[in-house]
């Protein structure tokens, strides 16, 4: 969807959906690419009955570009490479370690000439110790980044068996057979204060957030009640109400209003109405 099509109105939920951007992964695209869309596809496919309800309630489609054969093949060979990456740097940090121990068992046998800038064997020992630490850590660390990246990758194993089950063609073979079946089931990055995360994982997963609260939210204005006291207190007009509002009928009517606005004034008059044919009918 282009700048110019962007549709702005009284109501951030129906904003929220209409311009959300849905965009293909390319070889031109970066890792941060990659992670973008292996992320949307995952969370479109969960929500897809959502996205069904808000269409069948709305007329709208929310827009998502459908994942094929070619851009999954694309997705899962930058995935593996992704891991690969990943997977070096783990096996890095335990070479490090290994070199550290292996300087720490030459120290305690003397095997060393000099301290080498360091005033004592017990100093040069201590230095080992803080190095052997910071190893540790950064083990801990390159193996959990591997395991997400595992679990990135294992996102796409849902769209792949739908693509596979249908043979799609073009798709690569056992294709299934180079995806995890694990998969991140929520945001391995975590916004504080300190840090406010610009990577594309945190930001595919907030964008996502974002948009599937505002279909919820409209699904469940749109839809009748059935608690009996929102039912005896105009619940299944209001409903009515905001289908009108939320309706590609309703586009121009969202530039003037907002939807609890529109939905307010139509049910008082309503009520007004009521309210007069009681007294016209009542005595006096």
């Amino acid at each position: 969807m282009a700048s110019k099509d962007l549709t702005f109105c009284k109501d951030s939920n129906i904003d929220q959906v209409l311009n959300y951007k849905s965009i293909t992964f390319g070889e031109g695209h970066s890792d941060g690419g990659y992670a973008i869309r292996t992320i949307e596809i995952k969370r479109f496919n969960k929500i897809k009955s959502l996205c069904e309800k808000f269409k069948e309630l709305t007329g709208y489609e929310v827009p998502y570009t459908e994942c094929n054969a070619s851009e999954m093949n694309l997705l899962v060979e930058r995935g593996l490479s992704v891991i690969d990456a990943a997977y070096k740097a783990y096996e890095e940090a335990l070479a490090d370690a290994k070199r550290v121990e292996n300087d720490i068992a030459q120290a305690h046998k003397g095997k060393r000439s000099g301290f080498g800038g360091y005033e004592s064997l017990r100093a040069y020992l201590q230095d080992l110790e803080y190095r052997k630490d910071r190893v540790e850590r950064h083990i801990e660390s390159a193996h959990k980044l591997l395991t997400e990246r595992r679990e990135l990758l294992g996102m796409l194993r849902q769209q792949a068996e739908i693509l596979s089950a249908s043979n799609a063609p073009g798709l690569m073979p056992v294709i299934l057979t180079r995806i995890p079946t694990e998969y991140l089931t929520g945001c391995p990055i975590k916004e504080t204060f300190f840090d406010k995360s610009a990577s594309p994982i945190f930001y595919a997963w907030k964008e996502l957030d974002a948009l599937e609260a505002a279909i919820q939210r409209i699904v469940f204005l749109c839809t009748i009640p059935t608690n009996k006291y929102e039912l005896n207190n105009g619940g299944e007009k209001k409903a009515h109400y905001y289908r009108e509002y939320y309706s590609v009928q309703g586009a121009e009517l969202r530039q003037r209003m907002t939807a609890i606005d529109y939905v307010s004034s139509k049910y008082q008059h309503d009520q007004s109405f009521i309210n007069k044919l009681l007294m016209m009918n009542s005595s006096i």
